[in-house]
């Protein structure tokens, strides 16, 4: 079936296709719009050259079994693209009886803790090397903690673990108290960590133990979801940063949260985005920045609104293995990642399920399903991961 070409100068076909296959989904999915004989090309790209991605999913898993020993796994999931479509592949799972837990992952590494019922123990593991080092012992359990894994390899202190303590804030002097673990120098190292615009958390609706999801580490920086903020902890600066969250969409027509639970922060192409629930679909936002927007603007634009309608709502019934799955009146989905190459948002949908959504197609794709093991498993924690050395 021929199709459409587009004519750039003298440049020949090949040499266009070559072009346009090197151009990142995300892009391309925008210069459909161009015009019919655009969309067409780009479509015939697409599947000639479906993009590749090294990112995918750690699934951490706890195995209840009523005559022997719980366990806990870690399975990694690879997603792909070829020409039939999407496909999702386990790469390993890892099995473990030790009571770690699974607290961050960052670049292909993963940040597990354990505890001897006084003090923490962080563990930094690459399944890529099959290595998990014992960081020196940390801090006492009685502190309640945040703990992020922060890895940079253009910078000679490439391995951070931070730490900080959300009930050890001083609100007179705006800081908070913190530790930080550097690879260089192989310790930890207690610090009081300025917060620029601490007096935000007297704000009556600021809840200090909702802090939801693992960080996000982009360009320097660490990012959380602290109750109705985003927090920002710059590495160079050494301070903390409050962003107030979106919490109605774009002119207020759109609706607040449904659930804090379904919110969700996610990095793609170096910028932040943000995303909640609400009974129709799901709202997401792109951070602009606060370094170059004026005083009193709004510092989220509205990016998009993903419909949840009746019919992908059944789709979700019935996916698995062909089997019918009876949900709940529009049931509570979580973001849980995202993929950047794919532009594709994954989606935990109770009681135990992974899909994914794809922001070019708007198609659901089922990625995992804890009742396809044999057993009684519970899904305790869904991150993202990087696979770029674990092939």
């Amino acid at each position: 079936m021929e199709t459409d070409t587009i004519e750039l100068g003298n440049l020949c076909p090949q040499v266009i296709d070559s072009i346009f296959s090197k151009i990142p989904l995300k892009s391309l999915v925008k210069l459909k719009s161009v015009s019919k004989t655009w969309c067409k090309f780009i479509e015939h790209i697409r599947r000639c050259h479906p993009p590749t991605t090294t990112s995918g999913l750690a699934i951490l898993l706890k195995h209840h079994h009523r005559d022997h020993q719980d366990f806990q796994e870690t399975t990694f999931l690879k997603s792909q693209e070829g020409r039939e479509g999407f496909f999702f592949r386990t790469i390993a799972s890892i099995k473990h009886n030790f009571p770690l837990n699974l607290i961050d992952s960052c670049d292909g590494y993963l940040l597990y803790a354990t505890n001897n019922g006084d003090s923490w123990t962080y563990y930094i593991c690459s399944p890529s090397l099959d290595q998990c080092l014992a960081l020196p012992q940390a801090h006492g359990i009685t502190r309640l903690t945040c703990a992020s894994l922060a890895f940079d390899d253009s910078r000679r202190e490439n391995l951070r673990v931070l730490c900080f303590f959300l009930k050890e804030i001083d609100f007179v002097e705006g800081t908070m108290s913190c530790m930080i673990f550097l690879s260089e120098t192989w310790e930890w190292r207690e610090f009081q960590a300025r917060i620029l615009n601490s007096d935000l958390l007297l704000e009556r609706d600021f809840e200090t133990e909702q802090l939801f999801g693992s960080s996000v580490f982009c360009r320097g920086r660490l990012y959380w979801m602290w109750s109705v903020f985003m927090l920002v902890y710059d590495n160079q600066g050494v301070f903390f940063k409050l962003i107030p969250l979106p919490t109605k969409a774009y002119d207020g027509n759109v609706g607040n949260p449904s659930n804090l639970l379904s919110q969700f922060l996610w990095e793609s192409d170096g910028e932040m985005y943000f995303c909640y629930q609400i009974n129709e679909g799901l709202c997401i936002f792109k951070f602009i920045g606060d370094d170059q927007v004026l005083e009193g603007c709004c510092l989220w634009k509205f990016n998009q609104f993903v419909m949840l309608k009746e019919f992908i709502w059944r789709k979700l019934e019935y996916m698995g293995n062909g089997k019918v799955v009876t949900l709940r009146a529009k049931c509570r989905i979580k973001p849980c990642a995202f993929n950047q190459d794919l532009q594709l948002l994954y989606l935990l949908v109770p009681p135990g399920r992974i899909v994914s959504y794809s922001l070019e197609t708007r198609e659901l794709e089922q990625v995992w399903a804890c009742g396809e093991l044999e057993g009684t498993y519970a899904t305790e924690k869904i991150l993202p991961f990087l696979f770029k050395s674990v092939d």
